[in-house]
């Protein structure tokens, strides 16, 4: 049976029939209606302002020992200035309406190897300035370089005679000490002392109460051992020598006598220079490195003088040893 729509010889269709007609008619129809939605739904999801979420992105585990990848940091425009270490990146202004802040963590530097002990240490401060701390240096010992003595002084004479005519001789004396090196000290000093004394006398046939006065001036030099030189309490020994200058004077008191007598007859005035060597022991007490104290004992030799007595069948001579002992306690005030 023939095709009705095939004529002999040619096999090309020549029309379709009416149910290929509808059929392609309809299936047009249906692509033309799937477009026109698309398009609509496109539309109607800008004019809302929602965007389709992204397909979500397959996450692939990572190893154990693998470190997470760094977040990502967003760059900002070439006209917006970057941010200093520890703000907050402003926000870039672009249509989305979802605003993203990234926060930058404060670099950090390396710390520098440690200076000399002597070098300044450069410190950074806020505002990029650099302020240049210089170690503190180590306090200095104290050393004793050059003082001033002042003291109360006590001496002793220690013959029996010179005591009895004159006691105690009490005043001060005022020192210079200097140290050309820690354990050793040279000093000059001088001073002033005086004495006051009574005593009953008897010369011949006279007996009479006698006053003594008396003053010493003494002009001494030292050298002196330092033990501790650098230390609080400094124990020294030295030896001293020089002169003192001797003055006195003896007048009488109720004179009794068979034979009278005149005052000027009983009367003593006297003054010599005296060579005086001894030593000196002390101690020096350090308070503050201005201010201290210091205790010395002192030993000395020193030559005679003698005086002569003379009345009517009656005449005394009498050898004065100035030997004596002496102490002294004071303050001293270093330079």
């Amino acid at each position: 049976m023939s095709e009705p729509w095939r004529e002999e010889g040619n096999d090309v269709p020549q029309r379709l029939p009416d149910k290929a007609n509808r059929l392609l008619a309809l299936l047009l129809a249906v692509a033309i209606s799937l477009l026109f939605s698309a398009a609509w739904a496109q539309d109607s999801g800008d004019e809302s302002g929602e965007a389709t979420p992204p397909p979500e992105e397959e996450t692939t585990p990572l190893p154990v020992d693998q470190p997470p990848p760094p977040a990502p940091v967003e760059t900002p425009p070439a006209d917006q200035p970057p941010a200093l270490p520890g703000e907050e990146t402003p926000p870039v202004s672009d249509d989305s309406s979802e605003v993203i802040t990234v926060t930058e963590p404060a670099p950090t530097e390396a710390e520098p190897p440690a200076p000399p002990a002597e070098t300044a240490t450069p410190q950074a401060e806020e505002g990029g300035e650099v302020v240049v701390a210089t170690p503190e240096s180590a306090p200095k010992p104290f050393v004793r370089r050059a003082s001033f003595q002042l003291a109360p002084t006590l001496y002793y004479p220690l013959a029996e005679e010179t005591f009895d005519a004159f006691g105690y001789l009490y005043g001060g004396t005022l020192g210079f000490k200097y140290h050309p090196i820690p354990w050793l000290a040279v000093s000059l000093q001088s001073g002033y002392l005086m004495g006051y004394y009574k005593q009953d006398a008897a010369l011949g046939y006279a007996s009479y109460r006698r006053i003594n006065t008396a003053t010493a001036t003494p002009l001494l030099a030292g050298v002196y051992a330092e033990i501790l030189p650098r230390y609080r309490v400094n124990p020294f020994i030295g030896a001293i020598g020089g002169t003192i200058y001797l003055s006195y004077r003896m007048e009488p008191e109720d004179i009794d006598s068979p034979i009278p007598l005149k005052h000027d007859e009983l009367t003593v005035n006297g003054h010599d220079w005296l060579a005086v060597y001894g030593g000196e022991v002390g101690l020096d007490v350090r308070i503050t490195d201005w201010v201290g104290v210091f205790l010395v004992g002192r030993y000395q030799f020193a030559s005679a003088t003698e005086y002569r007595l003379e009345i009517p069948r009656a005449s005394k001579e009498t050898r004065l040893e100035m030997s004596h002992g002496g102490a002294a306690a004071g303050l001293i005030v270093y330079y």
